[in-house]
């Protein structure tokens, strides 16, 4: 025995035919005597009964037990696999395939074999290792595959899964061979446990394979060989044990078993029938029955519906209401929701507390125009956190800052995340999707990886406390400090909602596609399904963007959409974490040195495209980038005469067919093509209000922080933040 033994199996029939159930249900310790003389006592912490045993939990021993006075198992089993008979498909998802033993033999068959499921699965804890051996075999594949030694649990579950040989792969073809597969496996086994030969590959097809047999040689084809599973013979004294107090009277069902009179079937409720669905899903098979009454009775109990304290919490309502977040005001009067306001709350507790007890505090703002329309952004500085009054703690961007690795997102199929993340010109050896990748993984080490790309992003405690609590939509209420770095009319919201934490807008988009551009760009089809792509076409040139003296937009370099000119650079990016955005405007001309992307322009107002966008009562929207004409690029493709760019959202469902460009009045969408700044790195909120006039150094708080972070704002702000003046 080891050192500390936990649980202590007992037969109730012992070797000599005798039932001592009675005795064995009724102990409080168990005393075995060991070869030095010694007595170990195991106090018993709980009694579980089985058709054949007890299973004993027990507490710590009085000493150390002799390790020496132990037996083992010895396990001795041969088990028959496949063959000509016998080929397995692989199939597609890359999780190793058994080899379905059918037939078992040997003196540990039934610790060993599971004969309904054609498998070698473990039925008791093993004491020693099991050595598992296969004779000479051979293999013939339709494609490249592994056949190697495997341990799993009982239903295959792919993340219990393990292999236990590591061999070469096996080429596809004709006869190859002969192989041995060879191991010992040592502890980490428990009953439940499956093991063996099996196959795999490191690439799939989309339906079917591939396919593979194994077996010894008989001229042209394989027949069965066999998989031998031992362990060494069991060992040690032989003690006969004495269960202390024996007794001979009657417990089980006696007086003084407390289970007496207990039931396991419910009473039936005359009001309630029990719908038999077990042959036919939607149909019940006694459907007759119950049009007449006459079927079996159900058996939830009539309390359910008729006893107070299930009803009262379930059918006759309850309310719990207050008039405000973190406030309990019981003077607060009457609402449209109720009268009185406060109902149900426990002493003078609000209904609703907000645990955001977080200043957070910018250094400037500005607006996100043209790239989002009329909203705006803030430089993140540091972070209070506010417990009460006098106890903060400050959280600086880079406190405990490091690095993870993290899926990268992804189209939204296997064949869009393979078509769209393709870097055509990536040298090889480098990380990216080659040309050819058939999945939506790829392959490291020889392990298939279920995401499509892993890429390192920047975690810090101050990320977590900013995401964490400034998700899309949370309500914010803002400030500016005194300070005389602040522009002239500084426009700041006093209220407002969260876009985003977790990118900025850059200074400058990359690329823009004027409306009234003779030649068509490409276009926006929403007869088609998913409606996430735009078509551009290869041979018209797009402008890249520049500032003018000024430092207003213009017109740069003029290129051709391709995979060389931008479609490279965006799935570089895509696959290192890095997002790129498109924005849709109903017209959209460069200004031309005026500045003022509000104003009229060449051919109109600058609008956001955003037809079939739904807002919400509360003020939100369907999708909130949508809104501004605003959708994320999840990949680019270069086909032989377009360009292809596919975003995570459906754009609108109009009804037909957008041109981007084209000159056409009412039926020419402009758009720019731009790189979000900082991703993941928490330096910026963007929100969704406009800010303008040179925004100086302030925070912002959630609009329902407690009492006594609002009252005493601005106090805490000047000990403990940035707030100087």
């Amino acid at each position: 025995m080891a050192n500390r033994v936990e649980y202590i199996k007992i037969a109730r029939i012992d070797q000599n035919g005798n039932d001592n159930t009675i005795t064995l249900e009724s102990l409080s310790k168990l005393t075995i005597p060991y070869s030095n003389g010694n007595n170990a006592v195991y106090p018993i912490e709980s009694i579980t009964r089985r058709r054949d045993f007890f299973l004993y939990q027990v507490g710590p021993a009085n000493f150390t037990p002799n390790p020496n006075d132990s037996g083992s198992l010895s396990y001795d089993f041969t088990g028959s696999l496949g063959g000509n008979s016998t080929e397995i498909d692989l199939g597609v998802g890359g999780v190793a395939v058994p080899f379905p033993t059918v037939t078992g033999t040997g003196s540990s068959v039934s610790f060993l074999y599971n004969t309904l499921e054609d498998k070698i699965e473990l039925g008791t804890y093993p004491e020693k290792a099991i050595h598992i051996k296969t004779p000479s075999f051979s293999v013939t594949s339709s494609a490249e595959v592994f056949v190697d030694l495997y341990k799993a649990d009982a239903f295959y579950t792919p993340s219990s899964i393990i292999k236990l040989t590591n061999t070469p792969a096996i080429q596809g073809g004709s006869i190859k061979g002969p192989f041995t597969r060879e191991v010992s496996v040592s502890g980490s086994a428990y009953p439940g446990d499956t093991f063996f030969l099996g196959a795999s590959a490191n690439s799939f097809p989309f339906a079917g394979g591939p396919f593979v047999k194994v077996g010894q040689v008989d001229g042209s084809k394989l027949n069965p060989l066999f998989i031998f599973i031992t362990s060494s013979a069991e060992s040690g004294p032989n003690i006969e044990t004495i269960p202390e107090p024996f007794l001979t009277s009657q417990f089980y069902g006696g007086d003084c078993d407390v289970l007496l009179n207990n039931i396991n079937q419910y009473q039936s409720n005359p009001f309630l029938q029990d719908l038999d669905y077990s042959t036919n899903p939607n149909v019940p098979v006694n459907f007759q029955l119950i049009i007449s009454g006459t079927a079996a009775r159900g058996t939830v109990p009539e309390s359910y519906y008729t006893a107070l304290s299930q009803t009262n919490i379930r059918y006759n309502g309850s309310k719990n209401q207050s008039s405000n977040f973190n406030i309990y005001d019981p003077t607060a009067g009457t609402s449209s929701f109720g009268n009185p306001i406060n109902i149900g709350t426990y002493g003078s507790t609000p209904s609703v507390s907000s645990l955001d007890v977080n200043i957070y505090e910018f250094e400037w703002g500005g607006g996100t125009t043209p790239e989002i329309l009329d909203y705006g952004a803030v430089k993140l500085g540091k972070i209070l956190q506010a417990s009460s009054k006098n106890l903060v703690k400050t959280v600086d961007p880079s406190q405990g800052a490091g690095q993870i690795l993290t899926p990268s997102r992804r189209g939204t199929t296997v064949a869009r995340a393979r078509n769209y993340r393709v870097v055509f010109s990536a040298p090889v050896g480098e990380e990216y999707p080659p040309f050819t990748v058939s999945t939506s993984s790829i392959s490291q080490t020889g392990v298939l990886i279920k995401n499509f790309w892993l890429t390192s992003q920047s975690i810090s405690d101050y990320t977590h406390i900013l995401n964490g609590n400034n998700i899309p939509n949370t309500e914010i209420s803002m400030f500016m400090y005194p300070n005389s770095t602040a522009g002239s009319n500084p426009t700041l919201p006093s209220s407002t909602r969260i876009l985003t934490t977790e990118w900025g807008v850059p200074s400058i988009s990359s690329y823009a596609l004027t409306s009234s551009n003779s030649s068509e760009y490409g276009s926006i089809n929403s007869a088609s399904s998913p409606r996430r792509f735009i078509t551009l076409n290869r041979n018209i040139h797009i402008s890249k963007v520049k500032t003018d003296s000024a430092g207003f937009y213009s017109a740069g370099k003029q290129i051709k959409p391709n995979h060389q000119t931008l479609g490279d650079q965006i799935n570089v990016d895509l696959n290192n974490g890095e997002r790129w955005f498109v924005t849709l405007y109903n017209e959209f001309e460069f200004p031309e040195g005026s500045g003022d992307y509000n104003s009229p322009l060449t051919t109109g107002s600058l609008s956001p495209f955003n037809e079939g966008i739904t807002q919400y009562e509360n003020g939100t929207y369907s999708n909130e980038l949508g809104y501004k004409g605003v959708y994320e690029i999840a990949g680019t493709y270069d086909n032989a005469g377009s360009f292809s760019i596919l975003t995570y959202d459906d754009f609108p469902n109009f009804g037909g067919i957008k041109k981007i460009g084209g000159g056409a009045a009412g039926n020419s969408l402009g758009m720019l093509i731009w790189k979000a700044k900082s991703v993941g790195k928490g330096e910026y909120a963007i929100v969704q209000d406009n800010i303008t006039g040179g925004v100086g150094a302030g925070a912002f708080i959630n609009k329902y922080s407690p009492r006594y972070l609002t009252e005493n704002f601005e106090e805490i702000t000047r000990e403990y933040g940035s707030n100087t003046i």
